[in-house]
């Protein structure tokens, strides 16, 4: 059974938060774990694991509680996915981030797109069956990444099994 695909939801709107996570819980089912940030500032607190597992990024771009600016907020989700790669040693690709904002600027889509984010939709504007086709992709791609990483894991830890075992047979034989 492979790993849930692992969603990462910033967004000041707990509302919407709230109904996007249960929208992706319709279409994905229970192989679906979400982890939601109030804004970018918060990328700060995720463990170099919890990066690791995350497979698609959905984020606000606009955090004017947060004194965050659209472009600030932007510039925070590419490096994200620069770390998400670092962590992996280089090993995976980025996660794609899907921006969902209530801003018009044309300029900020442009500059989304441009820093790495693989769609940029409206809130207001969203057609949920073109953002579930995305979804379903995104999730398709990162599922073969999810079972390598745990190939990679049961492959590890039965190595260190087997160390244990030739350490303890040389220690018997060495007595």
């Amino acid at each position: 059974m492979s790993a849930p695909a692992q969603v990462l939801l910033i967004d000041g709107d707990p509302g919407f938060s709230a109904m996007l996570e249960r929208v992706l819980h319709a279409w994905v089912g229970s192989e679906l774990e979400t982890l939601r940030l109030q804004n970018p500032a918060e990328l700060e607190m995720l463990t170099a694991e919890q990066l690791a597992r995350i497979d698609l990024v959905f984020a606000e771009v606009a955090f004017p509680a947060a004194n965050l600016a659209p472009r600030d907020s932007i510039a925070r989700l590419a490096a994200l996915s620069r770390d998400i790669v670092a962590t992996s040693g280089g090993q995976s690709a980025p996660p794609p981030w899907i921006v969902l904002t209530e801003e018009r600027d044309r300029s900020l889509e442009l500059h989304s797109l441009r820093a790495g984010a693989a769609e940029f939709f409206q809130k207001d504007t969203l057609q949920l069956s073109l953002l579930e086709l995305r979804v379903r992709r995104a999730l398709e791609l990162a599922a073969p990444t999810r079972a390598n990483s745990q190939t990679e894991t049961a492959i590890v830890d039965s190595l260190m099994e087997l160390a244990g075992d030739i350490e303890a047979s040389l220690e018997v034989v060495g007595t």
